[in-house]
C-alpha cells in the first residue's frame, strides 16, 4: 500500500507491507529531497525547483505529476497483480532542449535490508520493480 499526501508543494509518500496480518512501514519519503521522493538535476548540478501539480488514482495506478523547472515529470506507480511489486515508471518532459544529469528517487527504509545490495546488476534494478518481503 502507498500513501500519499501533499504539504507544501511536496509529495510525501509511505510504503507499507502487510505481514502476518498487519501493516508495516517500510519506506518514506526522504524528507529533504526537493520534490519529496523525487530530485531532478540538470547540467548545473543543482536540483531543479519545482511543486507537485496533481495526485490521483487512475485505473488502480497512482498517478503523480510534478512542475519541474519550465518542464514536468510524470511518475506512475502501480502493483504488478496480486504480488508484492511495484512498477514505478518515472517520465521527465522539458519544456525545452535539457541536458539531464540525474533523475532519481529517494527513500528512506524502515526495515533491515537482507542483503547489503541488490541482487541485480551491482545494485542497479533495471526494471525499476522493487520487492517487498
Amino acid at each position: 500500500m502507498v500513501e500519499a499526501a501533499v504539504t507544501n508543494a511536496c509529495l510525501r509518500e509511505r510504503y507499507l507491507a502487510l505481514r502476518d496480518g498487519a501493516w508495516i512501514d517500510v519506506a518514506t519519503t526522504d524528507p529533504g529531497q526537493t520534490l519529496g521522493p523525487l530530485t531532478v538535476v540538470t547540467a548545473p548540478s543543482a536540483p531543479l525547483p519545482g511543486a507537485v501539480r496533481t495526485v490521483s488514482v487512475s485505473g488502480g495506478t497512482l498517478v503523480e505529476e510534478f512542475e519541474v523547472g519550465e518542464g514536468r515529470v510524470i511518475r506512475k506507480l502501480s502493483l504488478v497483480g496480486n504480488s508484492s511489486w511495484i512498477h514505478i515508471t518515472t517520465k521527465f518532459e522539458p519544456a525545452g532542449r535539457a541536458s539531464l544529469r540525474q533523475l532519481a528517487d529517494h527513500f528512506k527504509f524502515a526495515q533491515r535490508a537482507d542483503w547489503a545490495f541488490s541482487p541485480s546488476v551491482g545494485g542497479f534494478n533495471p526494471d525499476a520493480q522493487y520487492k517487498v518481503r
